[in-house]
C-alpha cells in the first residue's frame, strides 16, 4: 500500500523508503495559516517542532507509527509540513 507521502516526497540521491525509514524522518512544519485540519491533524500538527521524527511523535501522542505516518502523509498533501531526511539514518 502506497502513501501520498512516499509519491509526493522524493528522497535524496535515490535512497528507496519504506514505513520503517520514513519513521527516522523528521516532519517540519511549513505553515499553518487557515488551512482547516481535523481534530487527530491539528493534535499531530501542533507536536510538529522540526526535531522529531515521526516514530518520536507515535510515542508523544499515542498513537503507531504507522497512524502518525498517515496522518503526516495527509499534512503532507495540505502543505502544511515537510518532511526533513537525516541521511545518517537511511545508511
Amino acid at each position: 500500500m502506497h502513501s501520498p507521502l512516499i509519491e509526493r516526497v522524493t528522497p535524496p540521491f535515490g535512497v528507496r523508503l519504506d514505513e520503517q525509514s520514513l519513521a527516522t524522518c523528521v516532519p517540519r512544519r511549513r505553515h499553518s495559516g487557515g488551512t482547516p485540519l481535523g481534530p487527530l491533524e491539528g493534535f499531530v500538527f501542533s507536536r510538529v517542532d522540526g526535531r522529531r521524527s515521526i516514530a518520536d511523535l507515535a510515542v508523544l501522542v499515542g498513537l503507531s507509527a504507522r497512524e502518525v505516518f498517515h496522518v503526516v502523509s495527509r499534512l503532507v498533501d495540505l502543505r502544511v509540513v515537510e518532511v526533513v531526511y537525516h541521511l545518517d539514518d537511511l545508511t
